[in-house]
């Protein structure tokens, strides 16, 4: 004899079925909302890594009380903060521009008049300088996206201090250049560092 040669036959009543029926449900449901969950996550996981792979800055703040939200470690990088330094819009100014409080009252003034417009075409600074500890000045650009139907401001930026860098050295080619033509006796032995050929 084996253990499939008896089998026992049962009999369940509709209540049990009914309770068995309910269980089921409870646990598909469970199911369905843990695989829902698994799949937001990954979504959140997904959006995250592109947002921090990204090569501008992106952080969102909350409108009423100027929270920080999400802040990328390349917005705080571009910035030329440490990472976690920028949690709110509050603080934000002092936090990117503690060493030229004269140029952070002018830059805290035009974006605030800016954002308080409401008007999205004002909310976009291109060139802004910003000083590192060192001294060095790095440009930025930076774009403000309000959507006010959840509250938030997304905040983008991009590091612009190549292409700054490489304008203002055409205009002073171009100056040279000019300034050079106006003076005869410089142009007809060229600038001095090269010599007579």
């Amino acid at each position: 004899m084996s253990f499939g040669s008896f089998r026992r036959q049962r009999f369940w009543t509709a209540e049990i079925i009914e309770k068995l029926r309910l269980v089921a449900q409870v646990f598909a449901s469970a199911l369905a909302r843990k695989r829902a969950s698994e799949a937001l996550q990954l979504k959140n996981r997904y959006i995250n890594t592109i947002l921090e792979q990204a090569p501008i800055g992106f952080a969102v703040h909350t409108v009423d009380d100027g929270l920080g939200r999400f802040v990328s470690a390349r917005f705080e990088e571009i910035y030329g903060v440490p990472p976690g330094t920028i949690d709110s819009y509050t603080t934000f100014f002092d936090k990117v521009w503690p060493h030229n409080p004269d140029f952070r009252e002018q830059i805290r003034g035009r974006v605030t008049s800016d954002m308080t417009s409401g008007d999205p075409s004002r909310m976009h600074w291109e060139n802004v300088p910003v000083w590192s500890a060192d001294g060095e000045i790095r440009y930025i650009t930076a774009l403000n996206i309000p959507v006010l139907d959840q509250n938030l401001m997304v905040s983008t930026v991009r590091d612009v201090t190549a292409r700054v860098r490489a304008q203002q050295a055409l205009r002073k080619a171009k100056s040279d250049s000019e300034a050079s033509s106006k003076d005869p006796l410089r142009a007809s032995i060229g600038p001095p560092w090269k010599g007579k050929s």
